[in-house]
Order: C-alpha cells, then structure tokens, then sequence
C-alpha cells in the first residue's frame, strides 16, 4: 500500500524514492524536498525502529485510508457524473424505442441478448448503476438539502434511472429461473430511490392527464411491474402442473389483475406491454385460457375488446363506474 501511495502524484518528482528491497528511503530525496507532509510519514513507517512495528502497521493504515478518502471524493463530483449519466440514458431511450420497433418491447429484447446492442446496453446500465450506488451511499451519509434526502433535480433523475434500468436487472434476474425479485434479488438503492419518492408526497399527484397525452413514451411507474408479470407467468405454468393450491393460485392471480388494472385506469403503465412479442402478452393468453368461464373483470373486457389500442394512442378513458369508486 505504501509503494503504491509512493507513486502517486504526491511522490512525482522523486525518482526511485523507495529501495523496497531493504526497506528504506534513498539518499537522492535530499537534493528534492516536498511541499508536502505525507513524504515525512511515509520516511517514519519505513524506517522506524523495530520495535514499533504495530504502530507502523496503525500508520500505514491510517495514511492509505485518508488518501482513498481524498482519492473518492475528487472522483465522485455528482453534479458532473449526473450530467455523463444523462448520456447513457439516452442511450437507453434510444434502445427502448429501437425494440418497441422490433414489437417486442425493451424489456424482452434485453432478456433474450439475440443483438449487438444488448451488449453495449450491458455497458450503459453498468455505469448508471455503479454512479446511483454510490449516490445513494453519499445521501444516506450527507442529505442534499434539510427535510429531504435528494434535490429535485437528483430525485427526478433517480426515480428516472431506477424506472428504466431495474427492468433490465429484471429481466436478468428471471432469465436464470430465479424468483421472488422484490423480496430476494431487489439492490438497496432501487429501495432507498424508491423510497426518497415517496417521501416527496407530491409527485406523482395530479399528472394523469400529462400520461395520457404521452402515454407513447412513458416509463411505467411501478419499476418492479415485470417482476410482478414473471410471478404471474410461473403462477399460471403451476396451476397447468400442479393440483393442489389450486383456488389460493387463482387469487393471487386476481390481486395481479386488480394491481395492474389500478395502473391502467391512472395511465401508470408502459403501452409497450400491449406489444405482440412481450412477457405480458403472452401472460394474458395463457391466463384467460386457464381461467377461461371464471372471471368477467374490468381487464377481461379491456383485454378483449382490444380497448389497449386506444389506451396507447392515449384515447381511451376508464369507465365511468371506475372513476366513480
């Protein structure tokens, strides 16, 4: 570790300073003095006398901690790092609508990875999630502002970043027939965004109307939806297999129903799920055939009757008893 601080730029006009096979200091530093007092400790840990080796350990350990502390916090400038983050987004944004053009949708063009682009998305998303960490970690240990964990500006760009990646980390995730995402496989800083949302009350109040008319592009509110559709998925496979659980399978498929027909009738979820090629729509086909003559819901009749054309051109309107209650 000493060696290593000895190269860095604090020890750049030195050359050799080290003779680290007997472990001491040259006698060329004299004609090159620093500016700087970190040279004197590294010259003490070296060359103290044998019998304060612990406390030459204690110092050596307390010398490269401080510099990675200093090393951090030059690297990680948030308002810069935003600002390179945003251009990964766009990336993103680029991908999502390239795939809704393969009828596909995002999310299972990346669970499959047939294309070049998923590998570069790999890329994007490694980043964006590495910056959101260690957002997280700094906020946790140093609020941005009194009374709230994010400014604006960040909490947007978060709830933004965790909206379009974590399906990716989704998709991911059930590809290898993993499950129970949200209690077992879900990263901490999705939790803790998600949670700073929803500490700002106001945010996702009062904006159906601006969903509606850009219901083309918008992200689905609820970043763990796919998660909930691949639970769906493995509930009706075990309802074909299995013949017990039978009526306790089946309701929790209608709490799914319920869950997403609440989305709907908000304009809180992606149209892109309406795609012919995505997870949910296969989902749906299987699910009305399992629980084909059972069940006359508000997303039979919506699924039915083709109405999700209308909803993805932002026309359609829920009914009124619905508004009502």
């Amino acid at each position: 570790m000493v060696e290593k601080l000895n190269g860095r730029t604090i020890c750049r006009n030195a050359t050799e300073p080290v003779d680290w096979d007997r472990g001491v200091l040259r006698d060329n530093l004299a004609e090159k003095p620093f500016d700087t007092g970190i040279y004197k400790q590294i010259k003490a840990i070296l060359t103290g006398p044998p019998k304060h080796q612990q406390q030459q350990k204690i110092n050596i350990i307390n010398l490269v901690n401080r510099e990675k502390r200093v090393i951090s916090k030059k690297s990680f400038n948030p308002s810069k790092k935003l600002n390179d983050m945003k251009i990964n987004m766009a990336y993103l944004e680029w991908y999502k609508k390239w795939s809704k053009d393969q009828k596909t949708g995002y999310y299972d063009v990346y669970k499959k990875k047939l294309n070049e682009w998923d590998i570069k998305v790999e890329g994007f998303k490694k980043d964006l999630t590495n910056y959101w960490i260690d957002m997280v970690k700094e906020v946790e240990t140093k609020p941005q502002k009194e009374g709230a964990s994010l400014r604006t500006r960040w909490l947007g760009a978060g709830t933004n970043y965790r909206r379009m990646v974590e399906p990716l980390d989704i998709a991911e995730y059930y590809k290898e027939n993993k499950l129970n995402y949200e209690t077992q496989g879900r990263s901490r800083h999705y939790i803790r965004l998600e949670e700073w949302l929803k500490e700002e009350n106001n945010s996702e109040s009062n904006q159906n109307n601006s969903k509606k008319e850009n219901v083309a592009s918008i992200l689905t509110i609820d970043s763990c939806f796919w998660a909930k559709v691949e639970e769906a998925i493995v509930l009706c496979n075990l309802l074909k297999t299995e013949n017990f659980g039978v009526e306790q399978k089946k309701n929790k498929l209608k709490e799914f129903e319920k869950y997403l027909w609440g989305l709907l009738k908000n304009y809180q979820v992606s149209s892109e799920i309406f795609l012919r090629g995505s997870s949910f729509m296969k989902w749906w086909e299987d699910y009305k055939k399992t629980m084909e003559g059972s069940s006359t819901s508000q997303l039979h009749h919506f699924m039915n009757s083709r109405a999700y054309e209308e909803y993805a051109k932002g026309t359609w309107s829920p009914p009124i008893y619905d508004l009502i209650f």
